[in-house]
């Protein structure tokens, strides 16, 4: 008949559909095929027999109604198509069956909501629109059954279930929904119109449902992302693609090394952990972006990288590479999406992520959902030994722990300079030494890059003057560092004459040291004095700066009057930017902050006594605590005059100064003298009379903060000196106290100047009056008050953003669950957050790997089977679970009873005998005392 044609079809085009969008694997869409209602059975026999030998039996009868509605709409379908392909596609794998156990509500459900199909043989043949019908749940079957089997097969579901299986009940009440509808369809009769209104009902919630759950994973990104504060990966690997832009093959070596294939071949790897060595300035860092470049081609696998950074917080330690690794990874994956989410909301009460624990345990979760390439360089640049030994370690064991045969599927590119600690905690794995040899070439092409812009400025240069690409090369050593700044300086040179002069081959510099020499003799020695100590006192603010600083704050430092206590006097601001005084040497990061071209740099100005850390420590220190003793900083402005203030940017420097004197100051004591001790302490004196308050109960100094203020010992201010110290310490650390412990009215100052910037933002609504708090404060002025938050410094690009952050200070536990109250107000410890569950949402504690039955299920078990040991293939009960275990084994091994009619073989003669019936009875085509 046309129709059943028709039917068949439309079916067809849903299966089809259903292969090429479900996301399943091959195999995975063959057990769908092969799967039937007979394996489905064994698979519940295999099921139950572990549940009694783990003493977690499940009332399973719950499956009977979707059973039967399946077998049911089979023989319905069975009219109309002849395929037993489609047919089979509506039983679930066996596979997926073994995830029964949490899934027996969903399941008891849709059973209820999808009456016998056959009943409505004659309306379907009758009308087009209830065959319709038939489409849309073979549709929604699918669906369902493939959501689940992807949700249940997926790499450490286990660990994950917590996080996810809210937002899988979620996709799982859009497909409950559409069951509902095709009842009320069916018992109503409904005409084509009534059919057609539900079909826009249905269309509808599915792109709403589409849509919040859209909106709900954005809004957890944001969220995620913001706990995570890490640093900038992708902007940094994006500046080192850049920089071999001219030579997109630089690299290539890398790439071509026998030992670097062996851990780079995504099938087979013999050598999952490789460490990358070489000199400072190797171009360690741009082969990192080669390795990252290369392994994102690599379909199905996951490349994550970090790039440490000596003095920037956000890039020196164990936690700030798990940060920036999560962070990486949680953008691939909703499911680790949700992890991290429900580790922040729920667990952990940190602002951003701090714990080394929690973050070792979402990345060994993490790192075990695909194969995943990690390139870690810089790691000399590490805060200090114990936190580059503890990255080393830890990511060597988290390799060396897989499986032999999962050995491959995390892979470690450790990149760092061959130094004793290196050789310590990497010696032992196969090793890559970058060698002059390895960069020749690429050095060569990037050099003929380079000399191609000059000629074409300064015109061509014969042999006999300079070579520059050959000389360069040779020159380098090998290290990229050399040739960078070389050719740079050679192109900011002011004439040809001078170029040849400085440059010639004979006295081309032969070294790192010697280029640095002539760029520091341009910009530093050339010019008039004030100039010349201009540019070193930059140079030394942004070398010794104890977390990478912005140039408004230098504009803030640059302009004040120490000696007649004038802020921002507009006449010292400097006029321009500091490329215009540092040119090459110093280099602006994608936030706006400032650092050193290269670690060698500051080794180099160091050793050319340039700049002495201990005197610009002791320059920053005085500078930060004259500061903080103006006037202007102070509790009692009142507030027209702190507006003024704010508009005119007399905080500028705030930030720094409030966070950071301490540090300056401890750095510097080391290398003080009597008679700088005695200057100091009149500032010092200052600070503690305006801003200290001496404390209700007085706190310990450590021997080692002890030994550290030894220099102060003879003050007369020492006592309470160290004990703003130590507090101060303790805020730059997280530890909170208590408002009658605030040992400074600093946090008070903080949150003024603060809500009059925002205040101010907010009002000035024009581009050219933002622009000038913009100028004064950064980017993003809505920032925390809170001296050890990552977002001291960052800050936000609105109110709500801050206000959200400030609330995980105070109120870090959110209750997971959507609607509630405490998601949005949030719970101050996790012991309270706990007891809310209990008491408000009947959750607890127990760690369960699947949700506890509802109560009401459970005591329809207890009341249904007492001897607690119940068979569910048959109506046996056992007071013993050995008992059970023996009778089920009957179910899956011997079948003597054979089938008059079709030959099926049973373990027991009473089921070959409700099979026979079957031939006789649709009525009776479910084998119902199967499930009792």
């Amino acid at each position: 008949m046309a129709h059943d044609a028709a039917i068949e079809r439309d079916l067809r085009e849903v299966l089809e559909n259903f292969r090429q969008t479900s996301g399943l694997s091959h195999d995975q869409l063959q057990s769908f095929q092969n799967a039937s209602f007979e394996n489905i059975q064994g698979a519940l026999a295999a099921i139950q027999q572990r549940q009694a030998q783990t003493k977690r039996l499940v009332y399973m009868k719950r499956l009977q109604p979707f059973f039967a509605s399946m077998a049911d709409y089979g023989k319905v379908i069975e009219v109309f198509v002849r395929a037993s392909e489609m047919l089979a596609f509506i039983w679930i794998t066996s596979t997926f069956s073994e995830a029964f156990t949490s899934l027996l509500e969903t399941y008891e459900y849709l059973g209820e909501q999808l009456p016998l199909l056959s009943h409505y043989q004659e309306l379907f043949s009758n009308q087009k629109h209830m065959r319709d019908m038939l489409v849309l749940i073979f549709k929604d079957i699918l669906v369902f059954h493939a959501e689940g089997l992807k949700y249940f097969t997926q790499k450490v579901w286990k660990q994950l279930f917590q996080a996810t299986w809210k937002g899988f009940n979620i996709k799982m009440q859009t497909l409950k929904d559409n069951f509902k509808r095709h009842r009320q369809l069916l018992e109503q009769r409904a005409s084509l119109i009534e059919f057609e209104q539900i079909m826009c009902l249905r269309r509808h919630a599915e792109a709403e449902s589409q849509e919040r759950q859209r909106q709900t994973c954005s809004n957890r990104r944001e969220s995620v992302l913001r706990w995570l504060a890490s640093a900038n990966c992708e902007a940094i690997y994006e500046s080192l693609v850049s920089a071999r832009s001219s030579n997109p093959k630089s690299g290539d070596w890398l790439l071509k090394d026998h030992r670097f294939q062996k851990w780079f071949d995504p099938l087979y790897c013999s050598t999952p952990l490789l460490w990358l060595n070489g000199l400072p300035g190797a171009g360690k860092s741009v082969l990192a972006s080669v390795v990252v470049q290369n392994a994102r081609k690599i379909p199905d696998v996951s490349t994550i990288f970090f790039h440490c950074a000596e003095n920037d917080p956000a890039r020196n330690n164990f936690v700030s590479v798990a940060r920036g690794l999560l962070a990486q990874l949680v953008a691939q994956d909703e499911a680790l999406l949700a992890l991290v989410d429900d580790e922040k909301s729920t667990r952990s009460g940190d602002v951003i992520l701090s714990s080394a624990v929690a973050a070792k345990r979402l990345l060994q979760v993490a790192l075990k959902r695909k194969k995943t390439y990690i390139i870690l360089d810089g790691l000399d640049e590490c805060t200090s030994r114990e936190q580059r030994k503890e990255i080393c370690t830890w990511f060597c064991d988290i390799v060396d722990s897989l499986p032999r045969t999962q050995m491959d599927e995390i892979r470690c590119l450790f990149i760092s300079q061959d130094d004793t600690c290196g050789r310590k905690d990497l010696g032992m794995l196969p090793t890559i030494k970058i060698t002059f040899e390895n960069n020749r070439h690429d050095i060569l092409m990037f050099a003929e890059t380079w000399q191609a812009d000059i000629e074409a400025h300064f015109g061509r240069f014969s042999a006999e003057e300079v070579e520059i690409a050959k000389v360069v090369t040779t020159r380098s050593r090998g290290m990229f560092i050399f040739a960078k700044c070389a050719l740079k300086e050679m192109s900011l040179q002011p004439s040809r004459d001078v170029l040849l002069q400085e440059w010639k081959n004979e006295i081309f510099p032969d070294a790192l040291d010697g280029v640095y020499d002539k760029i520091i003799s341009r910009i530093l020695l050339n010019g008039s004095q004030s100039r010349r100590k201009m540019v070193q006192r930059l140079l030394a603010w942004v070398c010794c700066a104890q977390r990478p600083i912005f140039w408004h704050e230098i504009q803030g430092m640059i302009s004040l009057d120490l000696e007649n206590e004038r802020l921002n006097e507009e006449s010292k601001r400097i006029v321009g930017d500091i490329k215009d005084f540092c040119s090459s040497l110093v280099e602006i990061d994608s936030v706006g902050s400032l650092n050193m071209m290269h670690k060698t740099l500051k080794q180099y100005l160091c050793a050319k006594a340039i700049i002495t850390p201990s005197e610009v420590h002791r320059e920053l220190a005085e500078i930060s605590i004259s500061y903080l003793c103006f006037p202007q900083i102070s509790q009692n402005l009142p507030e027209a005059q702190l507006e003024k203030e704010v508009l005119t940017g007399t905080y500028a420097f705030y930030d720094y100064a409030t966070s950071q004197w301490t540090a300056h100051l401890l750095d510097w004591l080391p290398h003080s003298k009597s008679a700088e001790i005695i200057e100091t302490n009149e500032c010092l004196d200052n600070l503690l009379d305006l801003h200290f308050t001496e404390p209700t109960q007085v706190q310990v100094v450590s021997k080692t903060m002890e030994g550290q203020l030894t220099p102060l010992k003879d003050l007369d201010c020492y006592n309470s000196l160290a004990q703003l110290i130590i507090w101060n310490r303790k805020r730059q650390l997280g530890h909170n106290s208590k408002k009658n412990e605030e040992l400074s009215d600093f946090p008070k100052i903080t949150a003024l100047i603060r809500s009059a910037v925002e205040r101010l933002f907010e009002a000035n609504t024009t581009d050219i009056s933002r622009a000038e708090i913009h100028k004064y404060y950064g980017q993003a002025v809505f920032k925390c008050p809170h001296t050890h938050c990552h977002y001291f410094v960052r800050g936000f690009q609105n109110r709500a953003d801050r206000d959200e952050h400030i609330e995980r200070h105070v109120r870090a536990y959110i209750c997971p669950i959507d609607g509630c109250p405490m998601a949005t107000i949030g719970c101050v410890s996790q012991k309270e957050l706990d007891k809310h569950l209990r008491e408000n949402h009947n959750v607890g504690d127990d760690g369960d790997t699947f949700p506890d039955l509802s109560e009401e299920s459970q005591r329809r078990s207890r009341a249904k089977n007492p001897s607690n040991h119940q068979c569910t293939l048959c109506s046996k009960s056992y007071t013993r679970a050995h008992a059970l275990r023996s009778h089920l084994r009957t179910h899956s091994n011997e079948r003597p009873f054979i089938c008059t009619i079709c030959e099926k073989a049973f373990a027991r003669e009473n089921d070959r005998k409700r099979h026979e019936k079957l031939h006789w009875s649709m009525k009776e085509f479910i084998n119902e005392d199967a499930f009792k």
